[in-house]
């Protein structure tokens, strides 16, 4: 009688969730739903971004296949998050002390203005020397806004991620 039940019980549970995952998660194409859902944002409404990470293929770092200074690689990367109604990509960026992710973020910025798409800073301060945090930081974001914020910057600032018309930098640990 007690094998019964335990039977029983593990066919009313496992079955279910058997079915679920061969449903479900076994043939699920999640760009595909998405893209199908037209869950887009609507105009002037809220908006999807997406932190990306700048490091890949810089010497030293984890090798995951790619370079995250290949203009290839991006374009797809920047391609396929718009299939999905991503509206910009937030970078890690550290200020152009860190010149591999300086660098990633500048052709990123770069392929953004030419593929319709949104981009912003993630400004991860330097915590190493708290003594000159504010120097630093100033310092930092001057750069930036010569090089990827201000209208006569080197790099175009079109792409820039602007909330009523002003750049949005975003604080890293804070």
């Amino acid at each position: 009688m007690r094998l019964k039940t335990s039977m029983r019980w593990a066919l009313v549970v496992l079955v279910p969730l058997m079915l679920i995952f061969e449903l479900g998660c076994g043939k699920a194409d999640l760009q595909k739903t998405l893209r199908s859902s037209g869950l887009q944002a609507p105009e002037g409404g809220p908006v999807v971004l997406a932190a990306y990470q700048p490091w890949f293929g810089r010497s030293g770092h984890i090798d995951v296949g790619y370079s995250s200074q290949d203009r290839t690689v991006l374009q797809r990367q920047i391609e396929e998050a718009k299939g999905l109604g991503i509206t910009a990509f937030v970078v890690n960026w550290y200020g152009a002390r860190h010149h591999f992710e300086d660098q990633s973020y500048a052709l990123m910025q770069q392929l953004s203005a030419q593929l319709d798409f949104k981009v912003a800073l993630m400004y991860d301060e330097d915590e190493s020397n708290p003594e000159d945090s504010t120097g630093t930081v100033i310092n930092d974001l001057q750069y930036a806004y010569g090089r990827y914020l201000a209208a006569s910057s080197e790099i175009s600032s079109q792409p820039y991620l602007r909330y009523q018309g002003r750049p949005v930098i975003f604080i890293f640990p804070k």
